[in-house]
């Protein structure tokens, strides 16, 4: 009987984990399904937006990225996100960007094989290397749009190397991208933060409950239950 109570109590806790990674799974769908409502598919263009290439929608800004070493970031350890072509890679104690950018893969075999995103919006003080492409707004086009259409869109066609997958940064510019009113853009971008700031927040109730499960688990063990 005591060990079917204790069972009854980590069932429930690890009920509400699941559903705390099931509510995050519907999550990361929300913003492609928006974007395939508003502008189509990507890929195909079947909404006939017209297209110009992506350098005219946002400025490079590749010239002020800097990297730095695994054995030096080690020596200079601190509080500020260091960004490679998958997303944060490790923690500095300097930034050489304090504003929101776009950054994208320049390099590295999941250009090809998508098993991650290829773009990411960066904001606050940070350290970017020389993997992934950095991209500041020009009043064009609004970054979260352009985030979205790259993780959505094959882009094996502009990529070049075998060995080493690389897409540069002449031919990220010259990528066409179908180009809606900036007006329904900034909209988008308006539903991309809703959904950010809801994942932030779903990313807290989900560490909470992993933490509760764990807690209950070691109790448990201990006879504590």
């Amino acid at each position: 009987a005591e060990q079917k109570r204790i069972a009854a109590i980590l069932d429930k806790a690890d009920a509400i984990r699941r559903r705390r990674q099931e509510a995050a799974r519907l999550a990361d769908t929300l913003i492609p399904s928006v974007f395939y409502e508003m502008f189509g598919d990507p890929r195909a263009n079947n909404n006939n937006l017209p297209l110009r290439p992506f350098g005219e929608l946002a400025t490079n800004e590749d010239g002020r990225r800097r990297p730095v070493k695994a054995f030096d970031r080690s020596m200079r350890s601190g509080p500020y996100p260091y960004y490679g072509a998958s997303g944060i890679i490790d923690h500095v104690e300097e930034f050489i960007f304090d504003e929101t950018t776009l950054l994208i893969a320049e390099d590295g075999a999941n250009l090809l094989a998508r098993s991650t995103p290829i773009a990411f919006i960066a904001t606050g003080k940070y350290w970017v290397n020389n993997h992934a492409h950095v991209v500041t707004p020009n009043g064009q086009a609004e970054l979260g749009y352009l985030e979205t259409h790259l993780n959505l869109r094959d882009v094996t066609d502009f990529v070049t190397g075998s060995a080493q997958p690389k897409l540069t940064q002449a031919n990220l510019n010259r990528l066409p991208v179908p180009y809606p009113p900036i007006e329904q853009q900034k909209e988008f971008a308006q539903r991309v933060r809703r959904v950010a700031n809801l994942k932030k927040a779903q990313a807290v109730e989900r560490s909470e409950a992993e933490q509760l499960f764990r807690s209950l688990v070691q109790r448990a063990f201990r006879g504590e239950l």
